[in-house]
């Protein structure tokens, strides 16, 4: 009996550890889907690449970056540094078109007054949490089909120097933009609906830079990728 109440025993034990290792492989895969969480501070979420199309080229580009399930505002340094670390660039505004068009889910996000922001980076928590109140169930079902653009604004590659760079997009409801290109920040610039997107070419990063000119970089940004960031 004795042996019976052991064996029983480790069997629950076994299948309550396996249990919980799935749940927890399950939580890691789909990190992105913690939109509601109001805790900022964490490391890097694991970053999903989900394929892409854009003028014959395929390419892999990520659903907006979180930390600790939050989404965060990024300058342009820090969007380097990401691509540099992650093997990516910022987006060239003919991809960012390209993943509008043919995402899964497209929001359509919610404006705010940015007059008077100064806390940039909890004023992009509180719209992106927003934007979850309004969406997450339809987020959470279509992130294992497809991809989920959330329609705010990306540093891109088009008109990048050395000083300046250029942020586009912030969708309306007819996917046209608020932002379009022209307007110039520099590198430390930050703003509520600046989220962080990278894109790559897979297997092969030898051939990014050439990719990218050919959809749009500038011959700075096509250098710097070439140099990896550095």
């Amino acid at each position: 009996m004795t042996d019976l109440t052991e064996k029983a025993g480790k069997t629950i034990g076994v299948l309550l550890v396996g249990g919980l290792l799935a749940f927890l492989g399950y939580k890691g895969y789909r990190a992105l889907a913690s939109r509601g969480s109001t805790s900022g501070s964490g490391s890097l979420d694991r970053v999903r690449w989900v394929p892409v199309e854009v003028d014959g080229h395929k390419l892999e580009v990520t659903e907006p970056l979180t930390w600790g399930g939050v989404y965060r505002s990024v300058t342009m340094d820090e969007l380097a540094q990401l691509g540099r670390e992650l093997g990516g660039a910022p987006l060239t505004q003919k991809i960012a078109d390209e993943v509008r068009k043919t995402a899964a889910l497209r929001i359509v996000p919610p404006l705010r007054d940015a007059s008077t922001e100064t806390d940039h980076e909890a004023a992009s928590q509180e719209w992106t949490r927003a934007i979850n109140a309004a969406n997450g169930d339809k987020i959470a079902a279509t992130l294992a089909k497809g991809y989920v653009d959330l329609g705010a604004k990306d540093w891109i590659l088009d008109e990048l120097t050395p000083d300046t760079a250029t942020n586009y997009g912030l969708r309306k409801a007819d996917d046209s933009v608020y932002q379009t290109l022209g307007r110039k920040h520099n590198w430390q610039h930050r703003d509520w609906s600046q989220l962080a997107r990278l894109w790559r070419v897979p297997h092969g990063a030898s051939e990014m830079a050439t990719v990218a000119g050919e959809l749009g970089a500038s011959p700075f940004a096509v250098q710097r990728i070439t140099s990896r960031w550095a």
